[in-house]
């Protein structure tokens, strides 16, 4: 199955849980993320800002930011087919951006060195099980992801209807280091 195809199946599936069951696998994401050794230990977290029938990170970044994390949110520069990121220091600093996914207002962004993250909490619509995932389709993780430099831990976050044996890859593909689910 190619890219396309498996990305528009598993969609459709997150489109059909129902709003009890994703609230449960949610608190149950949530309760894991925050128990996970490499975010406690970490000082600076990326997390993207989920939407529609993404794993909720809304809460997850606020517990961050609560607990004196350093949060960074990507920012998507399409002129430039890049990925940066930007320090958040509350939730409220955000509004619609690209893709309608909530980004930091003008004034708010804060473009930081993507070296200094710990621990980059990364979204995916199928993830398999050699940690490869297959995203919206624009690279940018991969691209982000190739910098040489960036020693961060790569955590994929995702629902388990969300995980399958086996994704299509390309040769700039990077996988994450492990994924947390329900």
């Amino acid at each position: 199955m190619d890219k396309v195809t498996l990305r528009n199946k598993i969609l459709k599936i997150l489109n059909n849980i129902d709003t009890d069951a994703k609230n449960n696998k949610n608190i149950e994401i949530y309760n894991k993320l925050i128990s996970n050794e490499d975010i406690i230990n970490a000082e600076n977290i990326m997390c993207f800002v989920s939407f529609k029938d993404e794993v909720d990170t809304h809460k997850f970044i606020k517990y961050l930011i609560k607990n004196n994390k350093n949060v960074y949110i990507p920012i998507i520069d399409n002129k430039n087919k890049a990925m940066h990121i930007s320090k958040l220091n509350s939730f409220d600093e955000l509004e619609t951006g690209f893709y309608n996914i909530l980004e930091p207002k003008k004034e708010y962004v804060r473009i930081c060195n993507p070296e200094i993250l710990d621990v980059i909490i990364t979204p995916g619509v199928v993830f398999d099980k050699d940690n490869y995932r297959v995203g919206y389709g624009g690279g940018y993780y991969d691209k982000f992801f190739s910098n040489k430099n960036l020693d961060a831990k790569k955590i994929g976050l995702c629902y388990k209807e969300q995980i399958t044996p086996k994704v299509p890859r390309e040769d700039f593909d990077i996988p994450v280091d492990y994924i947390i689910s329900d």
